[in-house]
């Protein structure tokens, strides 16, 4: 029994039951919901006993005859009711499930006030401690949390917490640890954690500024740990002594790899790497937070409404209504094949210097008409291709990781040189002068 990956549990019950309109699943969300609602502690024992669970009613315990919570169930704050807040939104959102709202209810309101200050700074003071994806994980059900209730003290919350809080934890590089109080051990799904609260605070609610910081982590961090090559894998063997064993049997589950492990990683996403900036590793549920990211970040580079198109990303895309085409190389040049004559507003990036943007429809320079960090295309009376060219500033930047201290060369928010570099499947390609 394994409290830590409730989320990943009632994730993909919800998704089978969403997705592919599986009753089984459905149900088996709603069983799982009211088994753990006869878990719970009272709330006023979550705090001194650091849980809101008592895992000595549960069937797995008593049937084993344990007579010891070992630390393999991962019973801890943040560490699993804090993550479950958002999964617990989505079953209460397909189904209307009222115990799945007042479950995410106490969550959120207990960590409201357990996991963020009103002053923004970090829970946990000066020393930072916990497991760096619960915590971003509860930030992000607490701002989800807000959203969907709409109740603003969440999301204002959160918002001054990613202000102070978050750039301690998360470098600009987008590297981050999967330990919270170490300096090493990357963990690349609270980058993408980052990401999705930026989407939604960007997106959502009104910081716009905040998809500068999407677009960098999508650029310098969650595609360049895209698995590409890998070293040969074997398979593991089953038949070795664990040298921890978890329940009083001493019973203790490992599973072999499949023989075509090899094949099946290519393409997988983040997950745990000993390296600050390589090292790449597939780790399931680190894969699947940053996949679902990334198709979060997809929905939202171009966004519909009655009255216009707005372009937030500048991001290769498709769609009935327009294509984008964006490339770099002195200059970043966005090409905008527009399909239809709705109006465009275009978010330019608040690093690009603001002199050297330019503006042109179907080859003819137009006058810049900003929105705030959007420009507005002229409507024009058919489609149109329209371009906007901006500088790519060279900036050097140093920063400490994992002990050692990196030169990295940025080409506006993209990550293009690193300095020293690993030979052990690098994110980034070595800075050329070096």
């Amino acid at each position: 029994m394994c409290f830590h990956s409730l989320r990943e549990q009632l994730g993909a019950l919800h998704a089978l039951a969403k997705f592919k309109n599986d009753d089984w699943a459905r149900d088996q969300a709603l069983r799982m919901i009211a088994a753990l609602d006869r878990l719970l502690l009272p709330e006023d024992q979550w705090r001194p006993q650091v849980a809101v669970w008592d895992p000595t009613r549960t069937r797995r315990y008593q049937e084993e005859g344990c007579t010891e919570v070992f630390w393999g169930w991962s019973n801890s704050l943040q560490g699993s009711e804090g993550r479950l807040i958002e999964p617990l939104l989505w079953i209460y959102q397909l189904t209307g499930d009222e115990l799945a709202l007042e479950m995410a209810d106490r969550f959120a309101r207990f960590h409201l006030e357990f996991s963020t200050r009103p002053s923004g700074d970090f829970y946990g003071g000066e020393n930072l401690a916990g497991h760096n994806h619960s915590y971003m994980g509860t930030l992000r059900g607490l701002l989800y949390y807000g959203q969907v209730l709409g109740k603003p003290e969440y999301v204002d919350a959160v918002a001054k917490t990613y202000r102070k809080a978050i750039p301690r934890i998360v470098k600009h590089s987008g590297f981050t640890t999967h330990d919270l109080h170490r300096d090493h051990g990357g963990d690349t799904a609270s980058a993408a954690d980052v990401a999705q609260m930026a989407l939604w605070l960007g997106i959502h609610h009104g910081h716009s500024e905040c998809l500068d910081d999407v677009q960098r982590l999508v650029l310098s961090r969650l595609l360049p740990s895209q698995i590409t090559e890998t070293p040969p894998l074997k398979p593991k063997q089953a038949d070795r002594t664990p040298s921890t064993m978890v329940l009083p049997d001493k019973h203790f589950a490992f599973v072999d790899y499949p023989e075509d492990v090899e094949q099946l990683i290519i393409g997988a996403l983040g997950g745990i790497y000993g390296r600050a900036h390589g090292g790449k590793l597939c780790v399931t549920d680190v894969t699947s937070t940053v996949l679902s990211v990334l198709v979060d970040v997809y929905q939202h580079i171009v966004v519909e409404n009655d009255q216009e198109v707005r372009i937030n990303f500048h991001l290769d895309y498709e769609n009935d209504l327009l294509r984008l085409n964006c490339v770099r190389k002195d200059k970043a040049h966005l090409s905008i094949d527009a399909k239809s004559n709705k109006p465009l507003l275009v978010r330019v990036p608040g690093w690009a210097p603001e002199d050297s943007v330019q503006l042109s429809v179907d080859g003819q320079t137009v006058p810049l008409v900003w929105e705030g960090k959007y420009l507005r295309v002229p409507k024009q009376s058919s489609a149109a291709r329209v371009e906007l060219i901006y500088d790519l500033p060279i900036e050097k930047v140093r920063e400490k990781a994992g002990g050692s201290e990196f030169e990295i060369t940025w080409r506006g928010d993209e990550i293009v040189g690193i300095c020293p570099n690993t030979d052990f499947f690098p994110f980034f390609p070595t800075s050329p002068d070096r």
